[in-house]
């Protein structure tokens, strides 16, 4: 439990100072590390990835499609299914 939080501020720390697309990098690397199979907070750090810097995808009138929280659902979405490919996540 303490070691997702930490890794949590962490990757909200590497959000905020360095660069959202490595904290998303370094988010699909803590991944693999998690006793858990599921890590949620990739898609969290996305949205305040969008949040902070207010980046679009897509803009087409009302509809506007924020960049990280597009890729790192598709990331979260891409590592539950290569962890359940893996022997040692099975």
């Amino acid at each position: 439990m303490y070691q997702r939080i930490f890794l949590f501020l962490v990757l909200l720390g590497l959000v905020l100072w360095i660069s959202p697309w490595i904290a998303i990098a370094a988010a699909t690397v803590f991944s693999f590390f998690q006793s858990s199979h599921n890590y949620y907070e990739i898609i969290l750090i996305g949205v305040i990835s969008d949040s902070i810097y207010n980046t679009f995808l897509l803009e087409y009138g009302w509809f506007h499609a924020p960049l990280f929280t597009t890729i790192s659902a598709g990331v979260f979405l891409v590592l539950i299914l290569l962890q359940r490919r893996m022997n040692m996540y099975a």
